[in-house]
């Protein structure tokens, strides 16, 4: 949604209307607020009474031709969002993404640059990342976890500074993918979830 966004504004020239990075910060939190209403309607044993609540709900419910559902303006404004930033849902709603972005990542496993390699000035893969991280300083046990691997910052260094610290790993194959998916299921037995 967002990149035809884009792609019309260029068609028309005309300046895309973008979601202010000043406010991405503090909505980043709000993932957090509907993974704990999550757990706590779960807890409650209300959450399986909400049907056309959940975003996926109301997507299958209109692919199957069911219009009757009332939750249809948190579909609507998932799909506004998505026009303004890139990866709206995922970064501001999710629920699972806020439950990835607790989980502990391994430092050896994030991308890191040499700040000192850079060219000066650059801040290409800044601008390029989906989520607006920066990547942490070789060495440096600071790694984020909204990070999704995309790799973007990879493929977008000019003096190909960004890389990950394991050699011929780029941290997006389907086998991290499944080890963070272990280490979920893992934690989630260790709660007695």
């Amino acid at each position: 949604v967002h990149s035809l966004y884009l792609f019309l504004c260029k068609k028309c020239k005309k300046k895309p209307l973008l979601l202010k990075k000043s406010w991405k910060k503090p909505l980043s939190y709000l993932k957090y607020a509907v993974l704990l209403a999550v757990v706590l309607l779960c807890f409650l044993g209300v959450y399986g009474d909400l049907t056309g609540w959940s975003p996926w709900d109301v997507f299958s419910m209109l692919r199957s031709g069911n219009f009757k559902v009332g939750a249809y303006w948190l579909l609507v404004l998932i799909l506004v969002g998505m026009v303004f930033c890139e990866r709206f849902f995922c970064r501001f709603l999710c629920p699972m993404g806020a439950v990835f972005s607790l989980l502990p990542i391994l430092p050896f496993f994030s991308v890191r640059r040499k700040r000192e390699k850079c060219a000066k000035g650059c801040t290409a893969c800044e601008k390029v990342c989906p989520s607006d991280l920066s990547l942490p300083e070789d060495g440096s046990w600071n790694v984020s976890g909204d990070c999704f691997q995309c790799q973007k910052c990879l493929e977008i260094c000019p003096k190909k500074n960004a890389k990950s610290s394991i050699r011929n790993f780029r941290g997006n194959e389907i086998w991290f993918t499944l080890l963070r998916a272990v280490v979920l299921a893992a934690v989630l037995i260790l709660a007695g979830i």
